[in-house]
């Protein structure tokens, strides 16, 4: 059955329903980013670093902080929006295509981090450290992955993951 087709769906169109629902999925992938073969999460993660940048360098200093939480919670609203049509899609909870989670936890790090620019460093450090605590999902991440269910759940263990991440870099930075 194509996406987004849905009885009681609002929109009676047959293609537009489906054109929503491509639409959709597309944008539950990453543009994309996670229908790659191989480690999707961790391409999920660099389009959230395409974000950062994109923003950091796009914007007037001024409208960084203000775009980056805008940008923030549209792809968490999107996240918890997207994932019911890409978990029926995909026939799973929690679909390897679907990266929106990695998108927002990614961005959660610069967030966080208010003072601090999208620098390499920074910015290497913050993919790094995201995607070591998405993988190994120490407690308290992995207990929210195996025991919350639905959007709010797969969202959740991606943002702990982020903030698991802004903290060991304000970490290092008091090491260092």
């Amino acid at each position: 059955m194509p996406p987004f087709q849905e009885r009681n769906s609002s929109v009676k169109h047959p293609r537009i329903r489906e054109a929503f629902g491509r639409f959709g999925l597309l944008m539950a992938c990453g543009l994309g980013a996670g229908l790659l073969p191989k480690a999707p999460g961790t391409f999920g993660t660099l389009l959230g670093v395409l974000v950062e940048v994109a923003l950091f360098w796009g914007l007037d200093p001024a409208w960084r902080y203000p775009g980056l939480l805008l940008a923030f919670g549209l792809v968490c609203a999107l996240s918890l929006a997207l994932l019911p049509l890409a978990s029926k899609h995909f026939a799973s909870h929690d679909p390897k295509p679907f990266v929106l989670d990695e998108v927002a936890g990614y961005l959660l790090i610069p967030v966080v981090l208010t003072n601090a620019h999208a620098s390499v460093w920074r910015t290497t450090l913050g993919f790094c450290f995201f995607r070591v605590f998405d993988i190994l999902k120490p407690f308290p991440i992995g207990w929210v992955d195996r025991t919350l269910e639905g959007s709010f759940g797969v969202l959740l263990d991606d943002l702990l993951a982020g903030l698991f991440a802004a903290l060991a870099i304000l970490v290092l930075q008091d090491v260092l």
